[in-house]
């Protein structure tokens, strides 16, 4: 489970072509942090009936506060303390390298997979739903 994380930082560096001194592994591992934080909306926004229902209309808004908190306040600490201090960019490359050409495509493709699939999901959910809000359809 570790290696796919791996391999999805590493994704979200390349992503970042300028490769300026160690600018790509920061905004790597913010980006990683929003898939995330989309993940975690995402949960928020379709289970939203169940919490509106249980708690109140005002709860999606104290729910998408308090995941964007959860971001900033754990997420982005504990990905700073694992790719920056237990271990850093070359590192986990070179681990990536290392691995045998199967296994390694297989790590790719299902990064690639989540990365691509929390942004769809996400956005698409949120275009639909405020679709549906405003009345739009």
């Amino acid at each position: 489970m570790l290696t796919l994380l791996d391999c999805v930082y590493l994704i979200s560096c390349d992503f970042y072509k300028s490769r300026e001194a160690d600018s790509f592994k920061a905004i790597g591992a913010v980006m990683m942090g929003a898939l995330f934080l989309f993940n975690l909306l995402l949960l928020v926004f379709v289970f939203e009936p169940y919490y509106t229902s249980r708690w109140g209309e005002n709860f999606i808004y104290a729910a998408a506060l308090y995941s964007t908190a959860l971001y900033v306040l754990v997420l982005m600490p504990a990905l700073y303390v694992r790719y920056f201090r237990v271990t850093n960019y070359e590192a986990v490359l070179r681990k990536l390298q290392e691995m045998a050409e199967g296994k390694k495509i297989l790590y790719l493709v299902l990064a690639h997979g989540y990365a691509v699939s929390s942004v769809l999901m996400f956005f698409t959910y949120v275009f639909y739903k405020g679709g549906q809000v405003n009345g739009w359809w």
